[in-house]
């Protein structure tokens, strides 16, 4: 399995742009061959920060993924209102049981 995470801060006045294009990129990603889960969050301390963490079944899963339109899209978006630049790092991971 691939993890990834991908951290931004954006301007506070581009926040409700990026959490729209976010949540449309949310949308369109989980309905992806090879993704096992897709979600953003915002930082409870900073409300201009976000982490997506995103599962994917295989390498070649997360490369397609990061070929669409819509990543695409949002990653222009977060390009024109970032603070910094975007962090994205990606890890093959097994599963553990925690017990």
């Amino acid at each position: 399995m691939i993890v990834v995470t991908a951290y931004a801060e954006v301007r506070p006045e581009g926040r409700d742009r990026a959490r729209e294009a976010m949540l449309t990129a949310q949308a369109a990603s989980v309905q992806e061959d090879g993704c096992e889960s897709y979600r953003f969050y915002q930082a409870l301390d900073h409300d201009c920060s976000f982490v997506v963490v995103d599962n994917w079944r295989d390498l070649a899963a997360w490369q397609a993924h990061m070929q669409t339109p819509h990543i695409a899209e949002l990653i222009d978006v977060l390009h024109e209102i970032l603070v910094g630049g975007l962090d994205i790092r990606a890890y093959e991971a097994t599963q553990v049981d925690p017990g």
